[in-house]
C-alpha cells in the first residue's frame, strides 16, 4: 500500500509540473543513481552499481532525447552537447567500472541540476510568467501496461527557450 501511495504521489507530480521542474527531477534521478552506484562500488556490490549507472544512463538518454533539436539554436547544441558528455561517461563508468568517470558524470549533473533549480525558483516567484503545463514536457509519459503511451496524454519535445 505504501508503495501504491509513492507512485501514485509521483504519477501526479509528474502529470502537474512544469517542464522545468519536470526537467530537474529527472536530472535529481540521475544524480540519485550515480550516488547510489558510488555507494555499491565501495561496498563492493558492483552488480548493484550496474544497475544504478544503466538507470542513470537510460535517463540521461531520454533528457538528451526530449531535446527540441528543430529549435536548430546554438544553445541547443551546447546543451546536447553537455547531455552527451554526460551519457558518454556514464557509459564509460559502467563500462570500465571508472569511479573517476562518474565523478566527471556527477559533477555535471549537480552544476545542471542548480541550474534547472534555480530557474525553477525564478519562475515559481515571477507570477507575470505562467510556464506551460505538461503539453511542452520533457519526457513522454509511459503509463500503459504495455509500455505504450495512452492516446489521450499529449506528448512533446523539451523546448530550451525556457
Amino acid at each position: 500500500m505504501k508503495n501504491n501511495t509513492a507512485d501514485n504521489y509521483l504519477f501526479t507530480e509528474v502529470m502537474t509540473s512544469t517542464p522545468q521542474k519536470l526537467q530537474l527531477m529527472l536530472l535529481d534521478a540521475a544524480i540519485r543513481e550515480g550516488e547510489l552506484a558510488r555507494k555499491y562500488w565501495h561496498a563492493k556490490e558492483n552488480k548493484q552499481a550496474e544497475h544504478c549507472l544503466l538507470r542513470a544512463q537510460r535517463i540521461m538518454t531520454g533528457v538528451l532525447g526530449g531535446i527540441d533539436y528543430d529549435a536548430k539554436s546554438e544553445l541547443v547544441g551546447k546543451v546536447a552537447g553537455v547531455y552527451l558528455f554526460i551519457c558518454q561517461a556514464l557509459t564509460r563508468a559502467f563500462v570500465d567500472n571508472d569511479e573517476h568517470k562518474l565523478d566527471e558524470a556527477l559533477h555535471i549533473l549537480y552544476i545542471e541540476r542548480e541550474t534547472w533549480r534555480q530557474l525553477c525558483e525564478k519562475i515559481a516567484t515571477s507570477p507575470a510568467e505562467k510556464p506551460p503545463r505538461a503539453s511542452s514536457a520533457p519526457i513522454t509519459p509511459h503509463l500503459s501496461p504495455n509500455g505504450g503511451t495512452p492516446p489521450d496524454l499529449p506528448t512533446a519535445s523539451f523546448s530550451l527557450e525556457a
